[in-house]
C-alpha cells in the first residue's frame, strides 16, 4: 500500500511517498518549477562539440537544448537558413523538461507533452501502453483506441509525429473516457502549435499554472487507485512520523536491520557509498550472508537516492564476495530495484575492484539544499 502525505514540513509544502510506512520519496511542493511550461525560444548559441544549443526564452538565463536528442523533432517558428539543421537565430517551440539545479541550466525539449489522467500525449510517433497492464487484449484495445484518435485528430501542424503513452490507470476505464481525453489533449497540443506560428521569441504559450498540483497529480497517476491513498493533512506528517523517518535517511551513516550500515558521502562530482557489514556477517556460510546483506543494502541505497534526490555518478563499495554467481545475482537485483525509480537510474559497470557505478539523472535540487533554504 502506498500513501502520499502532503502537508507543511519545516515551513515548506512537501509531499512524502511511503510504501508500507517506509519513506521512499520526498517531493518539494513549494518551489516555482518551470517543468511543463511551453515557450517560444531563440537559439542564442550552438556548441557543436557537445551537440547542444543554448536558448533564450525570456527567463533571464539561457536554456540547455540537446541537438542530438531533438534531431528531426525541432518545431520551427522562424528558420534563418535553408539547411535542414538548427541554426543560431532560429526561433523554435520548446517545453521545459528539467529545472535548473545548482550550476546546471534548465533544460528544454522539442518533445512537447500534454499529461492527462489516463493518456500522455507526446511527439514520438508511437503509442505505448504501460507495462503494468498485464492483460494483453486490453493493452491492444487501448493502443488501437488512442491510435485512431491520433490519426483522426492530428493536423498538418503536427508533422505526423504524435505519439502517446497510455497510463496504468486506463486499464479499467470506459473506452469513451479514454477517447475524450485523447481528443482533448490533441486539441491542446494543436492549439499551442498553431498559436506559436504567430509569436516572437520569449513567449509563454502554456503553463500547468500550479506546479504543486502538477506534481501531486503525477505521483497519483503512477498507482492504481486501490493501492494508493493521497492524504493532504498537516497532522498526517506527525501521524506517519515523517520527521524521524527522514532524519534517519539524511544521516551520513544509515543503519540496516541486519546490523550492517551504509556510509554516504556526497560531493559536487559524485556520491560515494560504502556498505559495512558490522556484526551482520555470522555463521559458516559467509558468502550467503554477504549476498543477503548486499541485497538489503541495495534496497536502502535506492531509497536514500530517491528521498535525498541524489544524482550524477554514484559509486558503491559493497561487501566483498567470492563467487561470480553471487555478483551476477547482486547486479541483477540492482537493475531490478533501480528500474522502479521514477527518475532514470542506470547501472553502468562493476570495476575490477568490485565497485559498482550507477548514474542517476539530474532533475530537481537535492533535498538537503531545499531544506537548508527554509
Amino acid at each position: 500500500m502506498y500513501n502520499f502525505v502532503v502537508g507543511k514540513f519545516n515551513d515548506l509544502k512537501m509531499g512524502f511517498l511511503l510504501e508500507d510506512r517506509n519513506l521512499i520519496e520526498a517531493v518539494n511542493l513549494s518551489g516555482n518549477s518551470l517543468i511543463g511550461n511551453i515557450y517560444t525560444a531563440r537559439v542564442e548559441k550552438i556548441v557543436n562539440n557537445i551537440e547542444a544549443a543554448f536558448l533564450d526564452a525570456g527567463l533571464g538565463d539561457t536554456l540547455y537544448y540537446s541537438i542530438k536528442d531533438n534531431a528531426d523533432r525541432n518545431i520551427y517558428i522562424r528558420h534563418t537558413a535553408k539547411a535542414d539543421k538548427l541554426c543560431e537565430g532560429d526561433i523554435i517551440l520548446v517545453q521545459i523538461c528539467r529545472d535548473a539545479v545548482k550550476n546546471k541550466k534548465a533544460e528544454a525539449t522539442a518533445d512537447i507533452t500534454f499529461n492527462g489522467e489516463y493518456v500522455v500525449l507526446n511527439r514520438r510517433s508511437v503509442v505505448g501502453v504501460s507495462k503494468k497492464i498485464d492483460d494483453n487484449d486490453r493493452k491492444e484495445e487501448l493502443r488501437e483506441i488512442v491510435e485512431k484518435c491520433i490519426d483522426s485528430g492530428s493536423s498538418d501542424n503536427m508533422d505526423n509525429k504524435i505519439g502517446a503513452i497510455v497510463r496504468t490507470r486506463a486499464k479499467d476505464i470506459d473506452n469513451e473516457i479514454i477517447k475524450e481525453e485523447t481528443i482533448k489533449l490533441l486539441c491542446e497540443l494543436n492549439g499551442v502549435i498553431t498559436r506559436c506560428r504567430f509569436e516572437t521569441s520569449g513567449k509563454l504559450l502554456y503553463s500547468d499554472n500550479n506546479s504543486a498540483d502538477y506534481k501531486i497529480r503525477e505521483i497519483c497517476n503512477r498507482f492504481p487507485e486501490n493501492d494508493f491513498r493521497l492524504i493532504e493533512d498537516d497532522d498526517a506528517i506527525l501521524t506517519f512520523d515523517i520527521d524521524t523517518k527522514l532524519s534517519k535517511l539524511m544521516q551520513r551513516i544509515v543503519y540496516l536491520k541486519s546490523g550492517g550500515c551504509i556510509y554516504i558521502d556526497s560531493t559536487e562530482a559524485m556520491t560515494v557509498i560504502d556498505v559495512n557489514s558490522g556484526k551482520a556477517i555470522k555463521g559458516k556460510d559467509k558468502e550467503k550472508s554477504s549476498l543477503k546483506l548486499n541485497m538489503e543494502a541495495v534496497d536502502m541505497i535506492c531509497r536514500i537516492l530517491r528521498v535525498r534526490n541524489l544524482s550524477g555518478i554514484i559509486i558503491i563499495d559493497f561487501i566483498n564476495m567470492v563467487s561470480p554467481d553471487s555478483y551476477r545475482e547482486l547486479i541483477a537485483y540492482i537493475k531490478d530495484v533501480i528500474s522502479r525509480d521514477p527518475v532514470k537510474t542506470t547501472y553502468v559497470d562493476t570495476t575490477g575492484l568490485g565497485l559498482v557505478e550507477l548514474t542517476r539523472q539530474k532533475e530537481e535540487k537535492p533535498l538537503s539544499e531545499i531544506l537548508q533554504r527554509c
